[in-house]
């Protein structure tokens, strides 16, 4: 096994991916095991030279066939014949496209067969199919890693693969603001609210960011889009420090590696809050932001000529793959946020501290500063409020994840938005700021403000509202979801 993949060839393939030479997959999800990994039916049965064979088919693959690249490697998740149901069961496999030699040099079809491409309602660039592996019996795969590892091993990549698509989310939002800003500086329509108000006769039309409803649109996706953006780097700057714990342990023999483990697994715990959070929240949010591009164009925005529409269009899958967002909820409330005793969440709301404390001394965003510190606390206490409900009324705190994900979401992008004005705000009055840049700071301060007066400071109904005893969503028998 060692000798026949693990070492010439698991070179070979790490080395054409990186330089992208060859694609590749993650092939998880089956037509009949969607987020239920564990019901999956891809089989792997052992072959005397230490390969498997793989039979199963594997649907919604992110460029599952194409012909841009001369091959495709497909990490499978598939249970080996007389493993145990379920997760634990489960093991992953290198499937290649076309078969190799030990030099790289590519040989026969491995039995990989394209069955179908999806239609999708977005990202049309995407080639996302559903593939058959081993139709003939003649799909060679190779142990990645150990046998039933294929959860833990799959995870270090999905992982990351969440962060990414709530960049994904964040990014389109972003394109999404720009342009619709751009539109409406252009598109004239209208007279001036106050010219309207004052009856001046002949009164000129004015761009529609003149009216007061398109600017609170424009304010909102460029909050929305600039939290989203610091959301995501703010767990992107957590991985730096925790690899730079590890490496520093590794390459510095004179490191106090105490104190290094500490502080990886200090860094390790808040990447593991935050990647649900980023994942759900950047792209539920992105939406919004998408949503609101499309409303401010009008009815252009509806037609497929402007770009909003497609943007609006390929932000929806990202609330869906790579676990859904009520997924996401789920493992936060249910998993990461009691990590460690609770250790890992404590030491995020911690880590606000400071920046609310720097806020509370600026009397221009002592104000901000009380909600975002208001809304972090009630999101601390509505978490152990739920960990006790679980055992007495569990429906409550399971209907409620989302929403108390999108809350903390809400107070965590509200504190890096006080961060964002605590500097805006110094380098504003700062006298050697140019005037030019005193607009772009100005426009952060306007931006912060807003997100936490009017999204950060609905937190706290908002948890009092989900922690009421209201189950009409499991209450209301099967038949009575019938339409009018």
């Amino acid at each position: 096994m060692e000798d026949h993949f693990q070492n010439p060839l698991r070179d070979i393939v790490l080395q054409k991916m990186y330089s992208g030479e060859w694609a590749g997959t993650m092939c998880l999800t089956e037509p009949g095991a969607g987020s239920d990994v564990g019901a999956l039916k891809t089989t792997a049965k052992r072959n005397a030279d230490g390969t498997f064979s793989i039979v199963g088919t594997k649907s919604f693959i992110s460029g599952g066939d194409q012909d841009l690249s001369p091959n495709i490697i497909h990490p499978v998740l598939a249970r080996i014949e007389g493993d145990p149901k379920g997760t634990k069961g489960i093991s992953i496999f290198m499937v290649p496209k076309i078969r190799f030699n030990e030099k790289g040099e590519l040989g026969e079809p491995n039995d990989i067969f394209c069955s179908g491409i999806e239609s999708k309602m977005g990202i049309h660039g995407s080639a996302t199919c559903t593939i058959n592996f081993g139709d003939n019996g003649k799909c060679i795969g190779y142990l990645m890693g150990g046998e039933r590892q294929g959860m833990p091993i799959m995870f270090h990549m999905m992982n990351e693969e969440r962060q990414a698509v709530g960049m994904i989310g964040a990014s389109l939002a972003g394109a999404a603001y720009l342009h619709a800003l751009d539109y409406c500086k252009q598109r004239i329509q209208g007279q001036n609210v106050i010219a309207m108000a004052l009856k001046v006769e002949n009164a000129p039309a004015v761009p529609i960011i003149d009216h007061p409803d398109i600017r609170r649109m424009l304010i909102k996706m460029k909050s929305i889009s600039e939290g989203l953006r610091a959301l995501c780097l703010l767990c992107y700057f957590c991985m730096d420090n925790m690899f730079s714990a590890m490496f520093s342990k590794q390459l510095d023999p004179n490191a106090n590696k105490e104190e290094l483990d500490k502080q990886k697994e200090y860094w390790e715990g808040m990447i593991e809050i935050l990647t649900p959070v980023v994942k759900a929240y950047a792209t539920d949010m992105g939406m919004v932001v998408c949503d609101l591009a499309v409303q401010s164009y009008g009815g252009y925005g509806y037609c497929r000529e402007y770009p909003v529409e497609q943007m609006m269009r390929d932000q929806k899958i990202n609330s869906l793959y790579e676990g859904t967002n009520g997924i996401q909820a789920l493992d936060l409330l249910g998993r990461k946020i009691g990590m460690k005793k609770g250790a890992n969440f404590t030491n995020l709301l911690n880590y606000t501290k400071d920046a609310i404390d720097e806020a509370e001394k600026i009397d221009t965003l002592k104000p901000e500063a009380a909600i975002v510190k208001d809304a972090l606390t009630a999101c601390g206490i509505t978490a152990k409020e739920f960990s006790k409900m679980i055992a007495v009324t569990p429906f409550v705190p399971l209907i409620g994840a989302c929403d108390y994900l999108n809350c903390l979401g809400d107070a965590l992008v509200g504190w890096l938005h006080l961060r964002i004005a605590t500097e805006a705000t110094k380098k504003f009055f700062d006298p050697s700021t140019s005037e030019q840049d005193k607009s772009f700071y100005r426009g952060k301060i306007e931006g912060a403000k807003f997100f936490i007066n009017r999204i950060t400071g609905l937190v706290i109904p908002k948890l009092e509202n989900l922690k009421k005893d209201e189950q009409s969503a499991m209450n209301i028998p099967l038949e009575s979801f019938a339409g009018a």
